[in-house]
């Protein structure tokens, strides 16, 4: 057998033998990467695609987390914050005197507090004829240290006069209801509301008082209102937006009272208390109360 033969019979062998040895998985061949695979890791990839399908459908996924959030809670994602000038009036009470001891947090109308940036203050608004007000109490209420609540019209008459004498063993925040026996607000009237808590014998008291003006809704919110009737909580956050005041406290307090484990309200509570400059009344407690 010449040298030439004997090569090719080696080249030969050897082919075979790497054949069958790639064939029993002792070589691999190198996997194929596309482009994408050579720029990102799988984990950046998973991302950059879900991305690219949430744009597909139109959606925000920063909007998306935003609406879910606890600090942004609802189901049209509207913050429940109040937006509007502080109404006009003295809003917290005097020093303590007689049977009314001195605290720390005194009597207070649980209305907007003057803060930076706030605005010029001006009659408080409200778009119900008969508005619920709202106090906090420093303390519990008794035949020897009554409270009264009075409505007065432009002219300083009376419309709603009445006296309070329990509350029980607490101090809170109480809500004071506008009977339907009263004469309800005309439109674009600014009436005054006093609060007083009697301290002793004559006129030793401390007292509160603000102006409330009702308006009428402008057509598109009034819509947005209706819209929003059977969601109490998102129609009492277009309210806080639009500057009604009375009506945004009135809708978040009530449904806080009911509910005070749902964290959902609670945030709403502690977020809309302090964008109006109440935040040392966020864990006071709502009372029910009170009866005249």
């Amino acid at each position: 057998m010449d040298t030439l033969h004997l090569s090719r019979i080696t080249l030969a062998t050897a082919c075979l033998l790497t054949l069958s040895l790639t064939g029993r998985g002792f070589a691999q061949p190198e996997p194929q990467h596309s482009n994408v695979d050579r720029l990102m890791p799988p984990l950046v990839q998973l991302n950059w695609f879900a991305q690219i399908d949430l744009g597909n459908q139109g959606v925000n996924p920063v909007q998306q987390i935003e609406q879910s959030s606890p600090e942004n809670p609802g189901s049209n994602g509207r913050a429940y914050l109040y937006q509007g000038p502080p109404p006009s009036g003295r809003s917290g009470g005097g020093a303590g005197r007689g049977n009314c001891p001195v605290v720390s947090l005194p009597l207070t109308a649980m209305v907007p507090m003057s803060i930076e940036g706030s605005g010029q203050p001006t009659p408080g608004l409200t778009v119900s004829d008969r508005p619920t007000f709202w106090f906090y109490l420093p303390y519990a209420l008794t035949d020897d240290r009554p409270a009264e609540f009075a409505l007065l019209d432009e002219n300083g008459e009376y419309l709603y006069r009445t006296t309070f004498t329990d509350t029980g063993s607490l101090n809170g925040i109480i809500q004071v209801a506008i009977p339907a026996t009263v004469s309800p607000l005309a439109a674009n009237k600014i009436y005054q509301w006093k609060m007083r808590i009697f301290c002793g014998t004559g006129d030793d008291s401390i007292d509160v008082w603000g102006d409330i003006k009702r308006i009428l809704p402008d057509s598109a919110l009034q819509q947005q209102l209706e819209q929003a009737a059977a969601r109490p909580r998102d129609q009492g956050a277009l309210y806080a937006a639009n500057g009604l005041w009375y009506e945004a406290l009135t809708r978040l307090a009530e449904l806080y009272r009911r509910d005070p484990n749902n964290p959902v309200l609670a945030a709403d509570w502690n977020s809309f208390l302090k964008s109006a400059g109440l935040a040392s009344f966020v864990d006071k407690p709502l009372l029910d109360c009170c009866s005249p």
